[in-house]
């Protein structure tokens, strides 16, 4: 018998950066002995002009047996288009939980878009 898969979202998050530091905008804790398959959708412009960017990042990630989150491969990215190239995202895990994080850049402030939907088999 094949357990039940559920399919969540649209997730949807706003942020804001001013610096070019590295900030987490969503933290995701994932449930034990489960695999997830996630799929994010990041929008940036910056509020002052016309810079702007892009981003896809698919993602199957999985828990088991109380261990630390695990990508399964690597982080698929079809889409990164971005008019400073600076900014960036990047997917990973860090202990149970899977972490989306944004970068902008020194003096700027740029507004975050980010929704992403999920399907899980526990």
């Amino acid at each position: 018998m094949i357990a039940a898969a559920s399919c969540i979202g649209p997730v949807s998050i706003s942020a804001q950066t001013t610096d070019g530091s590295i900030q987490p905008i969503e933290i995701i804790p994932l449930p034990d002995d489960t695999v997830l398959l996630f799929e994010f959708h990041i929008l940036a412009r910056r509020t002052d002009s016309f810079d702007r960017g892009g981003w896809i990042h698919n993602v199957l990630v999985y828990r088991e047996s109380g261990g630390p989150a695990t990508i399964q491969g690597t982080v698929d990215t079809p889409l990164n288009r971005r008019s400073v190239t600076a900014w960036g995202v990047t997917t990973d895990v860090s202990g149970g939980n899977l972490v989306v994080s944004v970068r902008g850049s020194v003096g700027q402030t740029v507004s975050w878009q980010l929704s992403y939907t999920f399907k899980e088999v526990s």
